[in-house]
């Protein structure tokens, strides 16, 4: 294993195998031993007991909400340009260039970037990847608008995507980047996808959520839970003050029950947000 391969958070090792063990295309190429182990340790060690005194849904229902409601808007906006911040293992970038033919652009941390190369330049689909780029850059360095305008290049309907991402932020590094974003996609028929919670859900919610959120620390290790926003009006209002004209959530019920995940809505401890500039 390299030294690079050690650097990847659990995190992107245990959605990295729950992406496999959902059957999701590609993902088989980032299904580490160690997302095996974090993934079954979890679910062995800290998991089963919540759910003797709450119907609170599995990490792995969560993170199959999230991946599929953005895929399927994603898909939906018929992008020419699909550019995924933070990604880490996911298989999205690829199946994105591979299957669908859209260019595609993974931008990441170094070591991220580096890690992820490698295991592309060992896969099956290296000769077919002639759409699919990484990208080192920091999203929340000073330079990060000027960068992105460059990897949007003529796109005209780019799609953004940041998945899990978010969370690892404090309030005011959210307001960086989702103005960052907001200046850099203007004028141009964009769309950006993220999950966000909200304190008011997740009050809502109760017990579940409390043992879910203790999950989520779990498996980042405290850094994935810097809070949240009040409640989905405030979460709109820092959206379109950081530059976006509409802010909405996105529904199971829109799409297809192919594409649909098994959770709705009202089950869901988090929303999915689709943005526009």
């Amino acid at each position: 294993m390299t030294d690079d391969h050690t650097r990847i958070s659990p995190t992107a090792h245990v959605t990295a195998w729950t992406w496999h063990r959902m059957g999701m295309p590609h993902a088989e190429l980032f299904a580490t031993r160690g997302g095996w182990l974090g993934f079954w340790s979890f679910r062995l060690l800290l998991e089963w007991w919540p759910r003797l005194l709450t119907s609170a849904p599995t990490l792995a229902a969560c993170l199959a909400y999230r991946h599929r409601l953005i895929e399927a808007a994603a898909l939906g906006h018929t992008p020419d340009l699909l550019i995924e911040i933070a990604g880490g293992l996911s298989r999205r970038g690829v199946t994105f260039a591979v299957d669908h033919g859209i260019r595609t652009v993974e931008i990441d941390l170094p070591h991220m970037v580096s890690a992820k190369a490698g295991i592309l330049e060992r896969s099956p689909l290296k000769e077919r990847l002639d759409l699919h780029r990484l990208e080192a850059i920091d999203v929340l360095c000073d330079g990060f608008e000027d960068q992105l305008r460059a990897v949007l290049g003529s796109s005209e309907r780019p799609v953004v995507v940041m998945e899990g991402l978010l969370g690892y932020f404090t309030m005011d590094q959210r307001a960086q980047l989702l103005g960052s974003l907001a200046r850099a996609l203007a004028g141009r028929d964009a769309l950006v996808l993220a999950d966000v919670y909200t304190a008011d859900r997740r009050a809502r919610m109760g017990l579940a959520t409390t043992m879910l959120r203790f999950a989520i620390r779990g498996v980042t290790r405290g850094q994935g839970t810097q809070g949240s926003w009040a409640d989905q009006e405030t979460m709109e209002a820092a959206w379109t003050a950081a530059g976006f004209g509409s802010v909405t959530s996105v529904l199971p019920m829109s799409f297809d029950a192919a594409q649909r995940p098994r959770m709705t809505a009202e089950e869901a401890p988090l929303l999915v947000v689709q943005a526009r500039p």
